[in-house]
């Protein structure tokens, strides 16, 4: 039935939305690095 195919949508969905909030928390991540190290350099 309808029943089955809304969960294999709402799964690909959640999948969907994790994959992007996982390369957004590396991307904050590397740029906060980034950022850092700059400062340590400015520092010196």
């Amino acid at each position: 039935g309808s029943g089955a195919e809304m969960d294999v949508v709402v799964s690909s969905v959640r999948a969907y939305v994790s994959a992007l909030n996982k390369m957004l928390g590396f991307k904050s991540a590397s740029s906060k690095k980034t950022l850092n190290s700059s400062q340590e350099i400015v520092g010196k």
